[in-house]
């Protein structure tokens, strides 16, 4: 769930940015309209009113928003206030100005635009309305010399911008809600992480400031003795118990409330407490339902979990309130090893028998569905979008010719020019959308902006007496340059096709060309001004959650999605050009004992020492993977130097040296296996052969304590 600041901005753009966009916004507006007082624009000079309400007042507001960013100010519910704030001085400025408004087109169109810029579909829709209503009614009561040819064009070119806009922004806000999706999401049980869990729980504090109803708690789980599992049945089982677990945990609860794996078989449930339910209850349920599961999965091995609940207080951090549950953890903990024993000595009965547990053929890695998923690109959305938006503006193009002989004034075209230009841009519609998105490179994008402006030229120098109307048509390829080929660029074209605006409109006997070149002009540069920042800012959250959704939340080092992507990158690469592969899979031992016996905070010290640890051990090129829990793995490639057996032994020797400085009364000791990929292994099998030699290594290590006790 979003909290409403994030719904204004989620499209990656900050506050501050906003409200700088609106002051822009305003100072265009205020900008205009002081130069055409000033500079006499207009054949009637504006009057005063108009002059205040438009350039004065617009930027006094101008300055006004940029103080809201830099004091940041909230942005709902206000910044709708200055987008449709400014929709209305535009209509208020106007009906004070004596000259015709069919100049002041674009006008109606600005808000709009921003507002399609910023905002998701289903909050941009009223600016969509607005802008078509207001620019075709300044054609239709303006005293227009082409009136009804012209609201046609300009009400198409509105909604064909706002349906460009929509497209391309439709791409970039589903990469961008994919990528941030799966950096809050666990890859293996596609629970949410540790970082959705501070959204939820910065969410439910502020509802409890703000005085709303609701009672919430948080509940710690841990799974007992569920390094057994993974110590004698392996990695890939244990990932199976996980999934499995998971599930079972949410079947119990209510869709408010939310279920996080926050690491290993550790997992955070925030419930809301209300008439007829009590999370003590609850707790109870999700106990035997983990219990239940566990003993259907590994009905050898302790099935029971630890719950610890605490209800949140007013006052206190999120994070004060995940220590409280993470001690009510720890002493649910040290009953339940007080209800089952000596776990040493429990693992030396299990070990005996517990093979029995899994069925042939089934002890294989396995995969989440969300370790699968990959992330949207943003350079890919990006491209897919601009050849969407081309096509479409060579569709607007080709459409144009009829709907100006709905008006009955086609006879005033050229029938051969329109002819031809008609095939070209469907034809150019059609090569955008099948042959586009093919290429990567940005050559075609340039070829393609540069077809639209000379396709638009050929219509309007071909139009005869509607040419006032169809001129507006250059103003779409000179807005949409800004998305497709970049800033620099789009400058370029931008100007080339406003120059050829203003050239066509001063061959006609229309009294308002220079104020309409310099309205539009504004316009456009405007847009160019805000959208590549906006781009911008939206590429910058998109990379980020990109980069996030590869990252373990605790230690930094890569997680299980990434690692896949990186293994099967180096497998192919190895099949292709030659070279080797060895991966190392470590597990720390004993490491239960140390959430058990000090507490999570201290493991949680722990895992990321080695981490951080284990990173110092690595070349630039390899990868470092928290695969769950205090279990990790390295990806090496190689041309066949690697002495793997000297390396596995540095980095046992290396963990032990940092587990010894935090813990010193406990086994400090690391299992390591490793293995080399064979030609034509993937990379389940790559993973499953070093999780049955890190395990063999492991049970070594678990004999030689049981021999030491004697």
């Amino acid at each position: 769930m979003l909290r409403r600041q994030d719904k204004q901005t989620e499209a990656g753009l900050n506050p501050r940015f906003l409200w700088t966009v609106a002051a822009l916004l305003w100072l265009t507006l205020g900008s205009v309209q002081c130069a055409s007082w000033a500079f006499h624009l207009t054949p009637i000079r504006l009057p005063m009113g108009t002059f205040l309400l438009g350039g004065v007042m617009a930027l006094m507001l101008a300055v006004t928003w940029f103080v809201c960013g830099l004091r940041g100010v909230p942005i709902d519910p206000w910044y709708h206030a200055p987008l449709a704030g400014g929709w209305l001085m535009i209509v208020a400025a106007s009906s004070l100005d004596p000259n015709q408004h069919s100049a002041d087109v674009v006008y109606p169109m600005l808000p709009m635009l921003v507002a399609l810029m910023i905002f998701p579909a289903n909050r941009s829709w009223p600016y969509v309305i607005a802008g078509v209503a207001g620019s075709c009614g300044f054609v239709i009561f303006g005293q227009d010399p082409t009136p009804l040819p012209r609201s046609i064009i300009v009400g198409v070119l509105v909604v064909g911008a706002a349906a460009i806009l929509l497209v391309g922004h439709s791409q970039l806000h589903a990469a961008l809600k994919r990528n941030r999706s799966l950096s809050e999401t666990d890859p293996l049980t596609g629970l949410p992480n540790s970082r959705r869990l501070m959204t939820r729980l910065h969410d439910e504090f502020a509802r409890d400031a703000r005085g709303e109803d609701g009672t919430f708690g948080v509940l710690a789980l841990d799974l007992d003795a569920f390094k057994t599992v993974n110590d004698t049945l392996g990695h890939s089982t244990g990932d199976r118990v996980l999934v499995e677990v998971a599930r079972a945990i949410e079947r119990e609860l209510e869709p408010s409330d939310m279920a996080v794996r926050r690491g290993g078989d550790e997992f955070t449930v925030v419930a809301l407490e209300h008439e007829g339910r009590r999370l003590s209850s609850l707790r109870e349920r999700i106990a035997e339902a983990i219990s239940e599961t566990r003993s259907q999965l590994c009905p050898s091995i302790e099935p029971r979990a630890s719950v610890g609940l605490v209800m949140h207080e007013a006052g206190e951090r999120p994070e004060d309130l995940l220590h409280r549950a993470d001690d009510a953890l720890h002493e649910a903990k040290q009953e339940s090893h007080v209800r089952r024993g000596n776990p040493e000595r429990q693992y030396g009965q299990v070990l005996a028998f517990v093979r029995a547990d899994v069925p042939n053929g089934e002890d294989r890695e396995l995969l989440g569905s969300e370790a699968n998923e990959t992330t949207l690109s943003y350079d890919e959305m990006v491209r897919t979008a601009s050849w969407q938006m081309l096509a479409a503006c060579y569709a607007m193009i080709a459409a144009c010719v009829p709907l100006i002989g709905i008006t009955g004034r086609g006879d005033s075209l050229s029938p051969v020019v329109i002819s031809g230009v008609c095939l070209a841009a469907a034809a150019g519609a059609a090569a955008c959308l099948v042959g586009g998105p093919r290429t990567n490179r940005k050559a075609p994008l340039h070829v393609a902006i540069i077809g639209a402006i000379v396709l638009a030229v050929a219509l309007v120098s071909a139009s005869g007496a509607v040419l006032n109307a169809t001129a507006d048509i250059l103003i779409m390829p000179a807005m949409l340059a800004f998305y497709v080929v970049g800033r620099r660029a789009a400058h370029l074209y931008a100007l080339t096709a406003l120059g050829l605006y203003g050239y066509f409109l001063s061959t006609t006997s229309y009294d308002l060309t220079v104020i309409r070149t310099v309205q539009t002009a504004a316009v456009v540069l405007l847009v160019g001004a805000i959208l590549p920042r906006t781009l911008k800012q939206t590429r910058a959250a998109c990379d980020e959650s990109e980069r996030l959704s590869g990252i373990d939340a605790l230690t930094g080092l890569a997680n299980v999605r990434r690692m896949h992507q990186r293994l099967n990158e180096e497998l192919a690469r190895a099949a292709t050009v030659g070279g080797q592969v060895t991966i190392f899979m470590i597990d720390l031992d004993d490491f239960k004992l140390v959430n058990d016996r000090y507490s999570h905070t201290v493991g949680d010290r722990m895992l990321e020492a080695v981490g951080a640890k284990i990173m110092g051990e690595m070349r630039a090129y390899d990868l470092a993977v928290r695969r769950g829990g205090d279990e990790f793995l390295i990806v090496m490639p190689h041309g066949g130097e690697l002495d793997a057996a000297a390396f596995a032994e540095r980095i046992a020797e290396s963990i032990a040296e940092v587990r010894l400085k935090i813990c010193p009364d406990l086994n400090p000791r690391a299992s390591v296996g490793y293995a080399t990929a064979r030609p034509g292994d993937s990379a389940a099998e790559l993973i499953a052969c070093v999780d049955q030699k890190e395990k063999s290594v492991k049970l070594d290590h678990r004999e030689d304590l049981l021999l030491a006790a004697g």
